[in-house]
């Protein structure tokens, strides 16, 4: 196993896979013992930390760590962890990052915070993912929680200050002059800032009311939901409902339905040959115009060319 530095809310988890592990080849284990939840059965070596996907640039400035991936359409990153804190910037495609204690569903422009040590998975949507990732260093860390509130949950943002600043520090990275660094530092202090805001009364688990109804949604995604009926069956009202699924999920329930539904249609679209119209109708959508504008959106090409590129 690779030693890597950990928060210290996460040193058990180093202590465990060190005590366990040591010395053992090719040992499988549960992650049940680690996350106190069933997932399914890993070799220990494939823990792996690092960045995955095809690296396009790595660059540092400012002291941060910059590395732009991209990843295939309908891949999975198993297991693994970073060795830094970072930010990752959803340039364009989508993608799954499932946690212990949370999922994020990250769509285009949208920014995820993942701490140092943190063991996730993520799984690509069917038009892959363009991805730029900061690193932050552990002394800049350090520095920025004695002077605010500390961050160290997976955090995801669709909407609102983060996905803004994320453009910036994208433009930025790409920019060659000579003042780049300097506004790199104010934007990245600037992310910080948020990111203390948005987890300063975050809980560290999620109720179970509101894992009963995102696996309502997962599972009747296909029909006409209402968030009323949504929060009924939750025992919630409607307002708090919503609130607490963007903070959790880092997206709206709407959001969310949408993101699985062009899912199941990419899958449709590939690997049946039903009509685009009937593929509208049977994940959900009114009509087939109403289809074919949300999938250009999600995945930047119509549904016809998109069938058409993976046959």
């Amino acid at each position: 196993m690779p030693r890597h530095p950990l928060p210290e809310s996460r040193i058990w988890l180093q202590s465990f896979l060190r005590e366990t592990f040591f010395g053992r080849s090719r040992l499988e284990f549960t992650l049940q013992d680690v996350f106190g939840r069933m997932c399914p059965v890993v070799k220990s070596e494939c823990l792996s930390s690092g960045h995955h996907g095809k690296i396009s640039e790595i660059k540092t400035m400012a002291g941060f760590k910059f590395v732009e991936t991209r990843y295939a359409p309908g891949s999975k990153v198993p297991l693994h962890f970073h060795d830094h804190a970072c930010i990752c910037v959803v340039i364009s495609g989508s993608f799954h990052e499932d946690f212990s204690r949370r999922e994020l569903q990250l769509d285009p422009k949208s920014v995820a915070f993942r701490p140092a040590g943190e063991v996730h998975r993520d799984r690509f949507g069917n038009a892959g993912a363009h991805c730029l990732v900061v690193e932050m260093p552990a002394n800049w860390m350090n520095h920025v929680r004695r002077h605010g509130e500390p961050f160290d949950e997976p955090l995801g943002f669709q909407r609102g200050q983060l996905p803004w600043l994320g453009a910036r520090i994208y433009r930025e990275c790409k920019s060659s002059d000579e003042f780049a660094p300097l506004v790199i530092e104010g934007i990245m202090l600037e992310i910080a800032g948020e990111l203390s805001r948005c987890s300063s009364d975050l809980e560290h688990t999620v109720p179970r009311w509101l894992e009963r109804a995102r696996d309502a949604v997962r599972s009747q995604y296909e029909r006409g939901l209402r968030l009323q009926d949504l929060a009924a069956e939750a025992g919630v009202h409607p307002v708090h409902l919503a609130r607490e699924f963007r903070r959790r999920y880092g997206c709206s329930v709407g959001e969310y339905i949408r993101h699985l539904r062009i899912d199941a249609a990419c899958q449709r679209l590939i690997h049946s040959d039903a009509s685009i119209a009937e593929i509208a109708l049977n994940t959900g959508f009114s009509s087939q115009a109403h289809f074919s504008r949300t999938f250009k959106m999600v995945t930047g090409v119509p549904p016809r060319r998109y069938r058409l590129r993976r046959r």
